[in-house]
C-alpha cells in the first residue's frame, strides 16, 4: 500500500496553520504593517527591561520602578483623546511613520547621554516622558490603522494579529535586552532599540493603500473632539468599557512595576531573566491568539471580557506566592494571556460600537484608559515598598476579581455584548 506524500504545509503545526489562515493576511498592507508592528515591539518591550533594571539599579527601589513605567505610560492618559482626534484628522500611514522616526530619535540619544554619563535618572525619565507621547499616537494610529485595512467583519482577527506581532517583537526585545543589559549595559540596548523603531519605519513605506473603512470626511481636530464627546455621553456601553479598562489596567497591568523586585530580592537572579520573563509575558499573549484564532469572530465579546478579567485577577493573586523561578514563568504566562484577551477584546468592542468616522477617537479612548496603568503602577510599587511583593499583588488581584464578578452580576449589558 502506498503511503501518501505530505506536503510542507502538512508538516506545518496545526496552530500556525490556524493563524495563517486568518483572513486578516490577506490583505498585503496588513502584512506589512504586521512586521512593522514586530520591529516597533522588540524596541518598544526591549525598552521595559532596559529602563526598570536602570532604575532599579541606581535607586534600589521598587517604588522608583514603578515611577519610572507610570513615567513612561501617562502620555496615554494626557494624549488619548485629543490624540484620536488628530488620528481621524490626518493620513494614519504618514503619522505611523513619523511616529517611529520620533521613537528612533530618543532611543538613540538616551543612548548616548548614558553612554558618556553627562545625564541624570530625571533627564532619561523626561526623555522617556517625551518618547511616550510618540508612542502613544502610535498606539492610536496602529490600532486604527488595523481596521482599516481589514474592515468590521475582520476587526477581532486584525487586532489579534497586530497584538500577535506586539507579543512575538516583545520576546525577542525582551530577552535580548536582558542579555545586551548584562553584557554591554544600558546604553547598548537603548541604542539597539533605535534601529528596531527605524526598521518599523522602512516596513511602513511600501504601505499603498489607506484603507478600505478609512474615514472619508476628515474634519478640523476640534470639531472631532466635540463630536467624540457627545457620542460618549449618549453611548453607555462605550462609557461602560472605557470604565472597565480603567479598572483592569490599574489592577491588573500594575503588577509589571514588581517584576525587577521578584527577579532580584524574592527570586534571586539577574536581569537576563527579567528579560526572558518579560518574554514569556509577550508569549502568555501569542497563548491569547491562538485561542482567539480557534473561535473565530467571537459572538459574545463582552463575556469573555469579563470572563478573561476574573482570570487575569486570579493568575496575579497566585504570582504573589510563587516561590520558584519556574512557577513565576508559568504564572506570568497566563496572567499575561488573561490580560491580552481582555485588552484585545475591550480595544475591538469600543470601535465598534460607534460611528466609522470616530473609530480613531474610540481607540484614542482605548489609548487614554490603558494610560491610567501609572494609577496602578505607582500604587503596586508604593504597596511593595511598604509591606512586600507578595502582598501588593495579592491586593491587586483580589480588586481585579471583584471588579469582573461584581460586573458579571450587576452589569447585564456588558455580559450580552
Amino acid at each position: 500500500m502506498g503511503v501518501a506524500a505530505r506536503t510542507p504545509h502538512s508538516r506545518t503545526p496545526g496552530w500556525i496553520q490556524n493563524i495563517l489562515a486568518v483572513p486578516a493576511f490577506r490583505y498585503r498592507d496588513f502584512r506589512y504593517l504586521w512586521f512593522a508592528v514586530f520591529f516597533n515591539s522588540i524596541s518598544r518591550l526591549g525598552e521595559l527591561v532596559a529602563l526598570s533594571w536602570l532604575v532599579l539599579e541606581r535607586t534600589d527601589s521598587p517604588f522608583m520602578v514603578g515611577v519610572a513605567l507610570g513615567i513612561r505610560m501617562v502620555p496615554h492618559f494626557f494624549v488619548g483623546l485629543l490624540g484620536g482626534a488628530l488620528v481621524d484628522r490626518f493620513d494614519r500611514r504618514h503619522l505611523m511613520r513619523l511616529l517611529n522616526l520620533g521613537m528612533a530619535a530618543m532611543a538613540a540619544l538616551i543612548g548616548v547621554l548614558i553612554m558618556f554619563d553627562v545625564v541624570g535618572l530625571w533627564q532619561i525619565l523626561a526623555l522617556t516622558l517625551v518618547s511616550g507621547v510618540f508612542r502613544s499616537l502610535f498606539q492610536i494610529s496602529r490600532s486604527s490603522f488595523s481596521f482599516d485595512i481589514v474592515g468590521p467583519r475582520n476587526v477581532i482577527s486584525g487586532q489579534a494579529l497586530s497584538a500577535l506581532a506586539m507579543r512575538f517583537g516583545g520576546i525577542v526585545g525582551s530577552v535580548s535586552m536582558g542579555f545586551i543589559v548584562k553584557a554591554y549595559g544600558v546604553d547598548a540596548a537603548y541604542i539597539v532599540l533605535a534601529f528596531g523603531y527605524l526598521a518599523a519605519t522602512l516596513l511602513l513605506l511600501p504601505i499603498r493603500s489607506a484603507g478600505q473603512s478609512a474615514p472619508v470626511n476628515r474634519q478640523p481636530v476640534w470639531q472631532n473632539l466635540k463630536e467624540y464627546f457627545s457620542e460618549l455621553r449618549s453611548n453607555r456601553t462605550l462609557t461602560a468599557i472605557l470604565l472597565l479598562t480603567v479598572g483592569t489596567e490599574t489592577l491588573g497591568f500594575s503588577h509589571q512595576a514588581v517584576l525587577p523586585s521578584l527577579v532580584r530580592d524574592v527570586l534571586h537572579v539577574g536581569p537576563e531573566w527579567l528579560g526572558i520573563m518579560t518574554a514569556f509575558r509577550s508569549a502568555g499573549g501569542v497563548v491569547g491568539v491562538v485561542i482567539l484564532t480557534a473561535m473565530g469572530e467571537v459572538r459574545r465579546k463582552g463575556l469573555v471580557m469579563l470572563l478573561s478579567i476574573l482570570v487575569f485577577g486570579i493568575s496575579v493573586i497566585v504570582l504573589g506566592y510563587a516561590s520558584t523561578l519556574s512557577t513565576a514563568i508559568i504564572v506570568v504566562t497566563v496572567v499575561n494571556m488573561a490580560g491580552f484577551l481582555s485588552d484585545i477584546l475591550g480595544g475591538s468592542i469600543m470601535q465598534l460600537v460607534v460611528p466609522n468616522e470616530q473609530r480613531g477617537r474610540a481607540a484614542g479612548s482605548w489609548v487614554l484608559a490603558i494610560g491610567t496603568s501609572p494609577i496602578g503602577q505607582l500604587q503596586m510599587g508604593g504597596l511593595a515598598s511598604a509591606i512586600s511583593v507578595s502582598l501588593a499583588l495579592t491586593l491587586n488581584g483580589v480588586g481585579l476579581v471583584i471588579l469582573a464578578v461584581a460586573c458579571l452580576l450587576f452589569v447585564p449589558r456588558l455580559r450580552k455584548l
